[in-house]
């Protein structure tokens, strides 16, 4: 879930920094196409990620390290392409702890399923 987030809000800051103009109703097409093509990547469908993103809205807690990871791995990609010392936050999570091994590539649900 985090590396589906991060490239999410990878995506969201490249249609907002973008030169694109478009008329209101081309930067929905375009941006919903770029929304498939990252869920495509990571071969999600968009109902299975909203049902996700609805179960974790009831797991706060969970979507808060979530969040965390991708913080973090932002922060990491930017520190990279700086080439600078900047260290991520000190509340630094690892995907062991928000999922188990067997449900890496799995998006939860309310339903569990």
């Amino acid at each position: 879930m985090i590396s589906l987030m991060v490239d999410i809000h990878l995506e969201e800051a490249s249609l907002r920094a973008g030169n694109q103009q478009f008329v209101k109703d081309e930067m929905r097409n375009y941006s919903r196409t770029q929304y498939l093509k990252v869920f495509a990547k990571h071969h999600v469908k968009p109902e299975d990620f909203r049902k996700s993103l609805d179960y974790y809205l009831l797991k706060v807690n969970d979507l808060d390290d979530i969040y965390t990871g991708v913080i973090n791995r932002l922060t990491e990609m930017q520190s990279e392409l700086q080439g600078s010392d900047n260290k991520p936050p000190e509340k630094k999570i690892t995907p062991s702890q928000y999922q188990k091994p067997e449900d890496k590539n799995v998006l939860k649900t309310p339903s569990g399923k």
